[in-house]
């Protein structure tokens, strides 16, 4: 195998978070548009940060990240000092089992031009709406990725809906994604929920992998130094909270839980990110009203960099409160930190923790447990440990996560040799 004809394109199926950025300046690699608009690239969306990881790994391997753009009047393309190659493509929406789809014809005029010597892996979401992308070019090695929990359209299907429509569009998206899966010749998945029900559908090669996270960055520091950097108390007990605020967080039930400790107990909730919309957030403020008169709570906006690293340090427990996760990145990034956590019943996280007995995994739902854990946790009655750094490393490094994802890469290439070898052999 010569792995430097090896070309792994990473195409995103989700746009460039513009609005989300909204209030912040353009991200250092940008250009105007004849509109009166720019387009830019941020440079650290996870198809980035895992181009990045597989390069420091494999230098010979070419990498780009290509991302559809609504913005886009034409193509952009920049290359970072490693190599790694960001693309940003002109796309449209389209009406598709009643959701609004991202397609880009540059897209695939690009991909027909790709085949140039190069053996080329085609890296994208699983999902049922790929068809645009997936059909024409079946011809490519595929891998799928599964950036969250297992979720089928089928596994909504029972929930009572107000809109009897939404269960034929349901039927209809799970027919869809049957109809394309076995095009993808190996799906990554991260967590080991409704894994069955995947296998009934998928025959191809599984793997299980996760993001990663920078181990040099995300260090254990000095409790009471963070503190005081941070301007935060020093006898009290600190939780936090990190990431985007929306209902599936959970940050609302958060809030109320600590509503009913605050009078028996003297803490600091910190809670570290912005909200999905200025709606959550007010929300968020006005069932927070009583920590927020008695200072029980800290709204510390987005934050990154070693002043994330020290929010990190500065907590006694971290707080992973989803509905519904794959690997947690911000749980990931606690445990770097040596940080314990708290988390609910899902995501690989909570799966590791069961098995090595660390952390505490409550019920997704059960709010009552929620409260009289962390009234334990309070009262001195209850020792949450963390699950380990060096376990950690082993799993969650981006070192480790690039020789998984290799590994993918030369399983494909192997199968794609073979398959090539045995036609010549028969023609």
């Amino acid at each position: 195998m010569n792995l430097k004809k090896l070309k792994v394109i990473y195409l995103m199926q989700d746009l460039p978070p513009y609005e989300y950025y909204v209030n912040a300046p353009r991200p250092s690699v940008n250009w105007d548009t004849p509109n009166g608009s720019w387009v830019g690239i941020w440079g650290y969306e996870w198809g980035d940060l895992l181009g990045n990881s597989i390069l420091a790994y494999h230098p010979e391997y070419e990498f780009e990240v290509w991302q559809p753009d609504l913005r886009a009047d034409k193509l952009y393309s920049h290359r970072f000092d490693n190599g790694l190659c960001h693309k940003l493509f002109p796309a449209t929406i389209h009406r598709q089992l009643n959701k609004a789809v991202v397609t880009s014809e540059a897209i695939l005029e690009q991909l027909g031009r790709e085949q140039n010597g190069h053996e080329i892996i085609l890296q994208t979401d699983l999902t049922p709406h790929s068809d645009w992308l997936i059909r024409p070019n079946k011809h490519l090695k595929i891998m799928g990725i599964l950036h969250g929990t297992i979720h089928l359209p089928i596994h909504e299907f029972f929930k009572i809906r107000k809109n009897p429509l939404r269960y034929y569009f349901l039927l209809r998206e799970q027919q869809a994604l049957k109809n394309i899966i076995n095009y993808y010749d190996l799906i990554t998945y991260q967590n080991d929920t409704n894994l069955d029900d995947l296998k009934s559908i998928y025959k191809g090669s599984l793997r299980k992998v996760t993001m990663g996270v920078d181990f040099e960055k995300f260090i254990p520091l000095d409790k009471i130094s963070c503190r005081k950097e941070l301007g935060l108390p020093l006898d009290k007990r600190i939780f936090i909270t990190v990431g985007r605020m929306n209902a599936l967080k959970q940050n609302d039930k958060v809030i109320k839980a600590f509503n009913q400790l605050k009078d028996k107990f003297d803490f600091l909730l910190v809670m570290v990110g912005t909200a999905g919309s200025s709606e959550y957030m007010e929300y968020l403020q006005k069932i927070a009203a009583p920590l927020l008169a008695e200072k029980k709570i800290l709204f510390t906006g987005y934050k990154s960099g070693d002043s994330l690293v020290k929010y990190y340090n500065s907590a006694d427990l971290f707080l992973m409160t989803s509905l519904s996760e794959g690997c947690s990145v911000a749980s990931m990034e606690a445990i770097a930190c040596e940080t314990p956590i708290f988390s609910t019943r899902t995501g690989y996280i909570a799966e590791l923790q069961a098995e090595h007995e660390a952390g505490y995994v409550a019920g997704i739902r059960n709010y009552r447990e929620w409260v009289k854990v962390l009234s334990r946790y309070l009262n001195g009655q209850l020792e949450i440990t963390t699950l380990g750094r060096s376990l950690a490393m082993r799993e969650f490094s981006w070192r480790a996560i690039a020789g998984k994802f290799d590994m993918a890469y030369q399983q494909l290439v192997e199968s794609s040799q073979s398959f090539s070898t045995s036609n010549s052999k028969n023609s």
